[in-house]
């Protein structure tokens, strides 16, 4: 438990036997009442250095300083003693929920489902959100379908939602990143309506995949790769940097060939630049690999994309061009592969298309 305050008591009782110690009942504004709950606590960033928050029900006392009793939940799971601490002088309390109320343009509610609710938090009980979801009407949504929430603010100030956020970090086009998958998580994707590929996180810092051609011709035109990518710094850092090798094997390829390569990668979910360098190996010899990628987030769900890589005796070099939509478990990359070094004549380019479904 922080214990971060200009007064911070512990008291073993409900809050009604000590209201006449901390003042009047006061309603701070109508969406909140005389009692807080954890997602207008979230919104409004009142009591933030309390852990395990359960409730708070707020106290005026005659020289206008607003006292909250606040329950919390103790090591065993039920809830502790009444910590009873000072908020601050009532008109600047009540002053800050409203600037904060004014920047508000939409909350956004991620279901458990998946699902993404867009609208205005109307009222919070214990167990329940009353919220208002544009064309769907007021509804009421039970908290424990509730994954998350974030806000969106209005002006120059305005961020990206922190709910929606790119599902498929680990790649570029074709080209790694130097993130990996958080452990129990994965993806399925398709490139090219052909190509079936799939990953999973092992750990926070080491995943696995693998992909097939979903449907050969003929046998003898079997093509797989498997590979693994290990990151070694924390994932939060702005700079970060992975190892990793893909193998590929098949009919159409002789020898055992692939890829040893590393990454590095600077930037967050919204902007970021990626470094690469492999050794390109098979049975006839091995050559060295650079590639460059970048990305940035230019609405809720859309990026603009691109990637590039050469080999030092490779006679063209692919640059691909392009957009990644996405959701919070589907993601969608569309772009332009141009084979610079060929001649190439026209403005566009080869389609490079493909999906994938986290989970």
């Amino acid at each position: 438990m922080k214990r971060i305050g200009l007064l911070l008591l512990f008291f073993s009782i409900s809050f009604p036997v000590r209201a006449q110690d901390l003042g009047k009942p006061v309603q701070l504004n109508s969406l909140v009442g005389d009692t807080l709950w954890p997602m207008l606590r979230q919104h409004y960033g009142l009591l933030s250095n309390v852990d395990k928050f359960v409730c708070a029900r707020f106290f005026v006392s005659n020289d206008s300083i607003v006292n909250a009793c606040v329950r919390y939940m103790g090591k065993d799971g039920t809830p502790e003693d009444t910590l009873v601490q000072q908020v601050g002088i009532q008109h600047v309390v009540v002053a800050m929920m409203n600037r904060k109320d004014s920047l508000l343009e939409s909350t956004q509610l991620l279901l458990k489902d998946g699902l993404i609710v867009s609208g205005k938090i109307l009222r919070e009980t214990t167990d329940s959100l009353t919220f208002a979801a544009g064309s769907l009407g007021n509804v009421a949504i039970a908290k424990a379908n509730i994954e998350n929430i974030s806000e969106r603010t209005r002006g120059p100030a305005r961020k990206y939602s922190d709910l929606v956020k790119d599902p498929d970090m680990t790649r570029a086009y074709l080209m790694p990143t130097a993130s990996t998958l958080p452990a129990g998580t994965g993806y399925i994707g398709d490139y090219e309506l052909i190509f079936f590929t799939a990953a999973y996180g092992l750990t926070d810092w080491l995943m696995i995949n693998g992909g097939t051609v979903l449907l050969p011709l003929r046998p003898e035109d079997m093509i797989f790769d498997y590979g693994a990518k290990v990151r070694l710094l924390p994932a939060a850092s702005r700079l970060n940097f992975s190892l990793g090798v893909q193998m590929f094997g098949g009919g159409l390829i002789e020898n055992v060939s692939g890829i040893a390569y590393g990454v590095a990668s600077v930037g967050n979910r919204d902007r970021a630049l990626n470094f690469a360098v492999g050794d390109a190996f098979s049975g006839s010899g091995s050559q060295i690999l650079f590639g460059i990628s970048g990305d940035e987030r230019v609405g809720e769900s859309i990026k603009l994309m691109a990637e590039f890589w050469t080999m030092k005796d490779a006679n063209w070099s692919p640059l691909v061009i392009g957009l990644r939509f996405f959701g919070s478990k589907l993601s969608g990359d569309i772009g332009l592969l141009y084979p610079l070094g060929q001649s190439w004549d026209s403005l566009i380019g080869i389609p490079v298309v493909s999906i994938t479904y986290s989970f």
